[in-house]
Formats: C-alpha cells, sequence, structure tokens
C-alpha cells in the first residue's frame, strides 16, 4: 500500500448519534466486504486514468518519486497496475497490523466542550481490543539532486532534452 499512515475520520458539525461508537465498533470489526473493496479499487483505478489527462494530476503523481526516488517509501506511483495488485487479503492484514488501539489516536475539532467528547467517547473502550502498536519503520532520507540538475520535466520537451 502507499500510505503509511491512514486516516479514518468522520465529517461533521456534531458528534453523530451514538457518538464515536460507531466508528469505533467500524474500526474494531471491520466488514471487509468483496464487493466494496473491488468498487473501491476500480474507482481508484478510474481515478488513475482520469488523472493522466491532466498535467497538475501528472505531476502530484511522480512528485514523490522525482523527489524522493522510486525506492523510498513516498517515491511509489500508485498506477493501475499497483492498485491491481492489491488483495482483500492485502487490506486485511494491514489492518490487523495497524488498525489497533496501540496506534490509535482520537482528534476532536468541532463545535464540542472537552466534557461532551468524554461523554461520547469511552477512552477505555476505546483503548481496549487486540493488538499491539506495530513497529514503524524508519523513513530514509531523500534523495539529493546534484547540482544544476534540479529542474524535473514530467512529459517529453525539447527544453528538458539539454
Amino acid at each position: 500500500m502507499q500510505d503509511a499512515l491512514t486516516h479514518v475520520f468522520v465529517d461533521g458539525m456534531k458528534l453523530p448519534v451514538g457518538g464515536a461508537r460507531p466508528l469505533v465498533e467500524t474500526l474494531r470489526t471491520p466488514g471487509f466486504r468483496r464487493s466494496d473493496f473491488e468498487r473501491l479499487i476500480k474507482r481508484r483505478i478510474e481515478g488513475v486514468e482520469q488523472s493522466k489527462g491532466n498535467p497538475s494530476s501528472v505531476a502530484s503523481r511522480v512528485a514523490g518519486s522525482a523527489l524522493y526516488g522510486a525506492d523510498h517509501p513516498f517515491g511509489a506511483v500508485v498506477t493501475e497496475a499497483s492498485l491491481a495488485a492489491i488483495t482483500l487479503d492485502d487490506c486485511r492484514a494491514f489492518a490487523a497490523r495497524y488498525l489497533v488501539p496501540g496506534n490509535a489516536r482520537l482528534f476532536v475539532v468541532g463545535d464540542l466542550g472537552e466534557a461532551e467528547v468524554r461523554a461520547q467517547v469511552d477512552p477505555a473502550g476505546f483503548a481496549a481490543g487486540p493488538g499491539e502498536r506495530a513497529a514503524v519503520a524508519p523513513v530514509p532520507a531523500p534523495r539529493t539532486i546534484a547540482p544544476g540538475r534540479g529542474r524535473i520535466c514530467v512529459d517529453v520537451d525539447p527544453m528538458c532534452a539539454r
């Protein structure tokens, strides 16, 4: 998977009915329905295909590789093939390793006071559950660009041939 950091969020002015409990329950027992997985992969592949026609999207997709190098975790370029290679079992394994209480942080921003948040979120319940904090591999330093080689060309351009 490309992202080393995973975000799960609820967006709204107030906590939903039931507070954060539905979110916590979803994190604890993700459904991993094959139909949802296939739909999301298909949508991401379509997004990659559409981005090829937009110069700024192309630049965004390859910027990490250009800045950090293809072997760096931030240098991966998401392609149709890389998305198609992800399996439902990969997602289950990722969730079992990383979506555990030891890796969780709960941030609440909105029209809420601390007392209201604490009344809706059971810290003990949020922190309970199987799994231990996963070790995070160190991120290597980005590659350096030699002096005079600072121009990055995404497309074939006569100006880049020099």
